[in-house]
């Protein structure tokens, strides 16, 4: 698992936090956005590196990623996920792509609980 992260955020802008050999977690810290009454509120957006371990399509049993992942997105803050996930579906297969991985349903309700968007490019 590689993340790089530009030279010009400070140091103490950025955290991370290593979950297991396959989850990380870049947690940066931001000024963010100034408020009417001319205040910056600070943000938090958490960003989780997730490589999920190929598994049989038949398989019921959530990994460890996922049950990281689920855990990871309960603190508070923005989130961003990035990775491979190793689950795949219609949604971000494409229409042709007819088979769906049995623990898709798992990370379709974290996405879900964590009120997340899907984002393809």
């Amino acid at each position: 698992m590689c993340i790089y992260i530009n030279k010009r955020i400070q140091t103490d802008k950025w955290s991370e936090t290593h979950h297991t050999k396959d989850f990380t977690t870049i947690t940066l810290r931001t000024q963010g956005v100034q408020t009417e009454h001319d205040q910056q509120e600070p943000r938090t957006i958490n960003i989780y590196n997730v490589y999920n371990q190929q598994s049989f399509h038949s398989e019921t049993q959530e990994t460890e990623s996922l049950r990281t992942l689920r855990k990871a997105l309960k603190i508070s803050g923005e989130h961003i996920i990035i990775g491979d996930l190793n689950l795949l579906h219609p949604s971000w297969g494409g229409p042709s792509y007819l088979m769906q991985h049995k623990l898709t349903d798992n990370l379709l309700d974290i996405v879900q609980d964590a009120d997340l968007n899907l984002t393809l490019s």
